[in-house]
């Protein structure tokens, strides 16, 4: 665990630079050889909205990379649909909305992973204390607190307030979770003072990039998180897959986790010269998508029952 601390310390004071042009297995952990017949490679990205940062820069990944990827714009539902042998091989990626992803993931024969965005294994680093609640007991607890979905991405997080104190985008997000069954269960925290809010892109223990996106806007630097703190931290999520890592510094000075979020259909977010590079941040999406496809299969593989000889 130490070692695994001192080379995440060392990540984050040297951002990664290169990339190899083959987006195959290389990028995954080095372990026991794969069949070739099992190893995605990718060919075409398959990208919801160009205009989006997220499709933007991965389309300017393969551009500038000079990598041998296709860019297919999914103008409707039957783009997707025309690609899905390619999704099934492994050989084509999303980037896009969750609702997006969630459709190719159903093409590709992916089972939406679970994940949560409150490993145990952080709890002393989450000052919040977050839990689960239903959605009934939630609206009718104590204000503000912080919501946020427990499974899914049904709704975004947002600090529950009396309504006449509630920004844009948190009635939008009331919104969504009226929508829900009063019995489903949700994740509520404490809503603490936040000075600052980092987002740190991590990719098999490494950060690849990090960048802050609270408060975007901001004359006077704003206090960062220790590097130490931040080592410690990573080294202790039990995830070995491509996530984010959203960590605040508040007002008190202290620091605490806000979530761990799985990276697909992962939003490049905040500002800052130390933001993922383009092609680092493809890497990230594919990595993930990567693992997602041998999932599948080796599920498919488990659940094929062999035919009796007659």
């Amino acid at each position: 665990m130490l070692s695994k601390a001192v080379k995440v310390i060392e990540r984050l004071r040297a951002p990664a630079a290169g990339i190899a042009s083959a987006f195959g297995m290389s990028i995954l952990p080095k372990g026991p050889a794969l069949a070739p017949m099992r190893v995605p490679c990718l060919r075409t990205v398959l990208i919801e909205h160009p205009a989006s940062l997220e499709g933007e820069t991965a389309a300017r990944a393969v551009q500038d990379g000079g990598l041998r990827v296709d860019l297919v714009k999914a103008t409707t539902a039957a783009d997707a649909h025309k690609l899905a042998p390619q999704l099934r091989a492994g050989l084509c990626m999303p980037v896009g909305s969750p609702a997006f992803v969630r459709n190719c993931m159903a093409l590709a024969g992916i089972e939406e992973p679970k994940w949560t965005s409150y490993p145990r294994e952080l709890s002393g680093h989450m000052l919040q204390s977050p839990h689960r609640v239903s959605i009934a007991a939630a609206l009718t607890g104590p204000r503000p607190r912080f919501l946020k979905a427990v499974s899914g991405r049904t709704f975004s997080g947002f600090i529950l307030r009396h309504e006449s104190e509630m920004d844009a985008h948190g009635l939008r997000q009331l919104g969504a979770l009226l929508d829900l069954s009063p019995a489903t269960s949700i994740w509520s925290a404490q809503a603490l003072a936040f000075e600052s809010e980092w987002r740190y892109y991590v990719l098999y223990g490494e950060v690849i990039g990090f960048a802050q996106y609270f408060p975007l806007h901001n004359p006077t630097p704003s206090q960062h998180p220790g590097i130490e703190e931040i080592s410690t931290i990573i080294a202790a999520i039990p995830h070995d897959a491509a996530y984010a890592l959203d960590v605040a510094v508040l007002k008190s000075g202290e620091t605490t986790v806000v979530g761990v979020r799985d990276a697909w259909a992962l939003e490049l977010v905040g500002v800052g010269p130390q933001r993922p590079a383009a092609i680092d941040f493809l890497r990230l999406l594919w990595a993930r998508w990567a693992e997602l496809i041998l999932e599948a299969r080796d599920r498919a593989a488990a659940n094929s029952v062999p035919q009796r000889d007659r």
